[in-house]
């Protein structure tokens, strides 16, 4: 019964650490968060998967910001900045479906959760 009580207790304390530590912003990191493969392969995954709205004339930049925990999950995500047309919409959608990335890292080489902030320009055809 000890020992029981005892693991209760040490996987209580580990989920309440676990669940209070930082979420870090880009600027407070050493290594950013990535996309596995790099740039290009976040190009790739975005247009292959990115639907625009057949009946809008869509043109700028929007930006959508999410959460890249110590795992590569992206969680937490919000459109920081919509240009309509359920534009933002499609993002987060995309994004839930992403791979998991390459966390973010401290100078010391601790694995972080960051809040990273993407850029996606848009243009319908």
């Amino acid at each position: 019964m000890l020992k029981r009580k005892l693991l209760l207790l040490l996987l209580m304390t580990f989920q309440i650490t676990f669940s209070q530590q930082k979420t870090y912003r880009v600027n407070e990191v050493a290594i950013i968060p990535e996309f596995p493969g790099g740039a290009e392969m976040l190009k790739s995954f975005i247009s292959a998967n990115y639907e625009m709205p057949e009946d809008a004339n869509v043109y700028g930049q929007l930006e959508i910001g999410f959460t890249v925990d110590a795992k590569g999950k992206l969680s937490n995500f919000e459109i920081v900045k919509d240009i309509g047309s359920g534009t933002g919409e499609e993002a987060i959608r995309i994004f839930e479906s992403s791979p998991r990335w390459k966390p973010g890292k401290l100078a010391d080489g601790t694995i972080v959760s960051v809040y990273f902030i993407l850029p996606i320009k848009l243009q319908s055809r």
